[in-house]
């Protein structure tokens, strides 16, 4: 949720914003409706379990402070055992 409000807080410009590609993207979005049970099943473990996990760990490891640090809300040093952020460490 915190990387969402970070991205959602930088104004769209350039190309992106001129082609309206960002907002048709976003609308498509929303009107996806999954509604077997093969993926109900995998959404809500998603949504209660993986998502979740995610961000924990990203909290933990310091991935949100430096998103943070990427859009120069937060000061400081890099943070993490990972040179990159779309990893999570084993230990």
């Amino acid at each position: 949720m915190a990387l969402l409000a970070l991205l959602a807080s930088r104004p769209i410009s350039g190309r992106w914003q001129r082609a309206g590609v960002l907002s048709d993207l976003v609308g498509a979005v929303h009107r996806v409706r999954l509604t077997d049970t093969f993926w109900a099943r995998r959404i809500e473990t998603n949504r209660t379990v993986t998502i979740p996990f995610g961000f924990a760990k990203s909290e933990q490891e310091g991935r949100m402070r430096n998103f943070e640090r990427a859009a120069h809300r937060r000061a400081g040093a890099y943070e993490g055992k990972m040179p990159f952020d779309d990893t999570t460490s084993t230990s």
